[in-house]
């Protein structure tokens, strides 16, 4: 499994669910990156983590990914 921050660049300039522009990847782990965001709405920066793309479509990691936020 590939922890490389360089493959999330593809998500820097974006703009994630309608408010928060991608401006860097801060860090890969086990199974999520965390990105560095701007909120448009609010003008300030957010960390936000995301599922790493190798285990995005599997049910269990994502069922823990969504346990862990809680």
């Amino acid at each position: 499994m590939e922890k490389n921050i360089n493959c999330y660049e593809k998500y820097v300039g974006t703009l994630l669910d309608g408010k928060y522009q991608i401006e860097k990847c801060l860090g890969v782990g086990g199974m999520a990156a965390v990105l560095l965001a701007k909120d448009v709405e609010k003008n300030i920066r957010v960390a936000i983590k995301m599922l790493r793309d190798e285990i995005a479509d599997d049910k269990a990691a994502l069922e823990q990914f969504m346990n862990e936020s809680k």
